[in-house]
């Protein structure tokens, strides 16, 4: 079935190269490969606009915050992760995508340093949630700044408020970028560490409804209904030779103020 309306929310900072690939791309999958996924359609880039550590989960809380009202799912969607062969079509709940093209990374291009992911776990890359279920979930929590555990948090959240988790298993071909989270090495960053404790102090816990401490996740506090910005800029972007749909895209420059911790 067709979605009502989607909306694919990409963060972003820095990655014009990737960008310049990832609009045509998408755009060409959305008119030839999956022309009937998202009866409305459009593509949102939320920009942050300042030199703080990049903050993913609250450029994602904030691109939801701008297409609130018009859309019945979202699908946050990471610069680098072009897709092949996906499902976009409406979610059941929490729907991680990316499973074929995840597996394993280099931790900077070129680089023989690899980071890998399980397929039956990676919540990252591409994420469909249908819009009341992340606000129910109070979307993603804005304290993981730099690198990394926003994705998981937001599963916990979902688990916590009774969401469905689902998974499909979409084909991506990722564009290989240097990691924020290790150093060339493979030695983890000082943004992973924090980010690292900061998930561990918020769900001591396994992630089942029944053992999850709601009041100690701040879950509540801390997420779409507490974020605080300024719109920079906004503008459309021009319309890619490969769009045979007119998607609708627009690239919004946002500032917050950086981390307190």
């Amino acid at each position: 079935m067709a979605v009502e309306h989607l909306t694919i929310i990409v963060p972003y900072r820095d990655r014009a190269r990737h960008l310049a690939v990832f609009i045509p791309h998408v755009c060409a999958f959305f008119s030839r490969a999956a022309p009937n996924d998202g009866a409305g359609l459009d593509l949102l880039i939320v920009e942050q606009g300042n030199r703080a550590p990049f903050n993913c989960g609250l450029l994602r809380n904030i691109g939801f915050h701008l297409a609130r009202g018009t859309c019945t799912q979202v699908c946050f969607h990471d610069v680098d992760y072009l897709p092949i062969w996906v499902d976009y079509s409406k979610p059941q709940g929490l729907t991680p995508l990316v499973w074929y093209g995840a597996e394993r990374r280099p931790l900077v291009p070129g680089g023989t340093m690899l980071i890998e992911h399980r397929s039956e776990t990676f919540f990252g890359g591409a994420v469909l949630i249908p819009a009341r279920d992340f606000e129910a979930a109070n979307g993603y929590a804005n304290d993981y700044w730099g690198w990394g555990f926003e994705d998981i948090d937001l599963l916990a959240r979902c688990i916590c408020s009774g969401i469905t988790i689902d998974r499909r298993k979409g084909t991506f071909h990722p564009i290989d970028h240097a990691n924020e989270g290790f150093s060339a090495d493979g030695v983890p960053t000082a943004a992973h560490l924090t980010n690292q404790r900061l998930y561990q102090s918020r769900w001591p816990r396994s992630l089942t409804r029944d053992g999850i401490d709601r009041a100690a996740s701040r879950m509540d506090q801390d997420g779409l209904s507490s974020i605080r910005y300024t719109v920079l800029h906004r503008r459309l972007v021009p319309r890619p030779s490969t769009d045979e749909r007119d998607i609708p895209i627009a690239l919004v420059t946002v500032d917050f103020s950086g981390p307190t911790r």
